[in-house]
Order: structure tokens, then sequence, then C-alpha cells
């Protein structure tokens, strides 16, 4: 298997369009690992940008909430409000049944 790397341009800004990404990226994570890949997600810190990545990912595959999810990631992450309002909006996407940011 070859290697495949996707270069996506996103700021740590709350503004930032990261529920595109979820919805383009989430999918292809999902094939690469059911056959057979590895997959590396990173950023310059690893707290917001691929943390959020890792936990959409997680709701894509498990069908859970955010909250669950970020519990089976073992480091301290802390996306910004505007990632976490795009898992909430993902959440509801993909007909999970919580909400991760506050009424």
């Amino acid at each position: 298997m070859g290697v495949a790397y996707y270069h996506i341009p996103l700021m740590d800004d709350a503004t930032e369009d990261i529920l595109t990404v979820f919805k383009e990226y989430c999918p292809k994570i999902d094939e690469m690992i059911k056959s057979g890949g590895r997959v590396l997600v990173h950023c310059a810190l690893g707290i917001s940008r691929s943390a959020s990545l890792c936990v959409a990912y997680l709701m894509y595959r498990l069908g859970k909430s955010p909250n669950n999810c970020i519990s089976n990631i073992h480091r301290p992450i802390n996306p910004n409000k505007g990632f976490r309002k795009a898992l909430d909006e993902y959440a509801d996407i993909l007909k999970i049944n919580y909400r991760f940011c506050p009424a």
C-alpha cells in the first residue's frame, strides 16, 4: 500500500469551516483503515485542529457523542469554540442524539 498525503490548510481559528473537513475526510480515514492502512493526523500542537478531526472520526466510526469520543483520546485536547460547535453540528448530521455545547 502506498502513502496518501493530504494537506488541509486550516487555521486554529473558531471561524474556520472545519465541518466541511469532517464531512470530506472522515470517510477517507475510514476507508484507509478498513483497507488495512494506517493514518497519521497532525497539526502544530495536536490540541485543537487534529484533535477535532480525530474526535469527528471516532464519532463517524463509533456513532458516539463528542464527549464519549474525547474520553477515548488519552492526551490533553482542547478544540476551540468554533470546532466544538462544528463537532456538535457533525453529531446532528450523523444523527447522534447528544449536544456537545450547552444550549
